[in-house]
C-alpha cells in the first residue's frame, strides 16, 4: 500500500526552511494514493493557529518551524514533523499515513517526528519538553 509523495511537498518544506512559511499541512488522497500539500501558513502565524487546523476526523502530516527555548535558555527554532492521527479516523487512513511516514520524512529531510492522537500531545509545552530531552 505505497503512497506517492508529490514533489510539491518537498518544495513546500524547502520554502519553510527558508523562513518564508511557518508551517505546512499535508494530506493523503486515498483515491490517488498521493501525499499533497493541504495548506501553508506564512511566517509569523502563531503555533496555536496552525494546530487548530488539525481536525479530529482526518489524519494529516504537519511540518512546523517550532519556536522554543532550549535547555541553555536560548530562544531557537527547529522544523519538526508531526504525524496527526486522531482516534476517530479509520484503520485504512492510519495505514495510508503510516506507509507514507518514512518516505515523506526522508524526502523532506525532517527526521524529528512527533506522533499525536490528541491536541494535548502537541501543546507548546509538550513539544518543548520533547525537544529538550
Amino acid at each position: 500500500m505505497s503512497v506517492v509523495i508529490n514533489p510539491e511537498c518537498k518544495a513546500a518544506v524547502d520554502v519553510l526552511k527558508q523562513k518564508v512559511n511557518r508551517a505546512v499541512i499535508f494530506r493523503a488522497d486515498a483515491a490517488t494514493r498521493e501525499l499533497v500539500v493541504d495548506r501553508t501558513f506564512p511566517e509569523g502565524t502563531q503555533y496555536d493557529d496552525v494546530i487548530s487546523n488539525l481536525v479530529d476526523d482526518h489524519g494529516r502530516f504537519l511540518v512546523v518551524d517550532f519556536q522554543y527555548t532550549n535547555k541553555e535558555n536560548v530562544a531557537t527554532s527547529k522544523p519538526i514533523f508531526i504525524f496527526w492521527y486522531p482516534h476517530a479516523i479509520s484503520a485504512e487512513e492510519i495505514e495510508l499515513y503510516s506507509n507514507a511516514r518514512a518516505p515523506f520524512s526522508q524526502d523532506v529531510g525532517i527526521p524529528m517526528l512527533i506522533q499525536a492522537v490528541d491536541q494535548n500531545e502537541i501543546t507548546p509545552s509538550c513539544i518543548t519538553y520533547y525537544l529538550n530531552q
